[in-house]
């Protein structure tokens, strides 16, 4: 029938796309080769690159429960498994991930794009300068700016930001123009920190 074909075609689609999405990464030579993270020989890139692809991927339909499960896990995996893995995931899911906190997403989720992204720069200058690049220092500093209600995530935020601050005056520059950069620290300079 036509609605049958009609679900097959889509199918089809949502199939292209997120083959389309596994094509593009990149090898850490940055050659045009494409890698495919292999279970074997690389088990974090692996399930760095099966949690977006079941819950992050354009194409893919996941409810909001399964996208923090998926962020969270990536940003996991980026920490245990080294700089390789946090550069893959940054490398491969950055935008995607900045582009949950620049829209109208439940806070919950942006939360835990915030706690990922920590996990991301932590201790990796590549992963810094992609962080400025990506516009993820304005995200990240507006995002803070705009909860004034909800200290957690403000938190989270300005702990983020020293992970992609620290060690790098680039940054640090690129934060300093933002309007907003001072009077969010300076807020939570006031706020009570024990409880987290």
């Amino acid at each position: 029938s036509a609605t049958c074909l009609a679900k097959m075609n889509m199918m089809r689609l949502v199939a292209d796309t997120v083959r389309r999405q596994t094509s593009i990464f990149r090898s850490p030579s940055n050659t045009a080769q494409p890698l495919i993270a292999d279970p074997e020989t690389e088990p974090y890139l692996y399930e760095i690159q099966r949690a977006a692809i079941h819950s992050l991927v354009p194409g893919v339909v996941a409810n909001t429960e399964d996208k923090i499960h998926a962020i969270s896990r990536i940003g996991h995996l980026s920490w245990t498994g080294g700089s390789s893995a946090a550069e893959f995931a940054a490398e491969n899911y950055l935008m995607i991930l900045v582009s949950i906190l620049d829209h109208d997403e439940p806070l919950s989720l942006k939360l835990q794009v915030v706690k990922s992204l920590s996990e991301l720069f932590c201790g990796n200058r590549r992963n810094q300068d992609l962080a400025r690049s990506q516009s993820v220092i304005d995200s990240v500093i507006n995002l803070m700016a705009s909860n004034d209600g909800n200290q957690e995530l403000r938190q989270w935020c300005l702990h983020t930001l020293f992970y992609i601050l620290c060690d790098n005056e680039a940054n640090q520059i690129e934060a300093l123009r933002n309007p907003n950069f001072k009077k969010c620290v300076r807020q939570e300079l006031k706020d009570d920190w024990k409880g987290w």
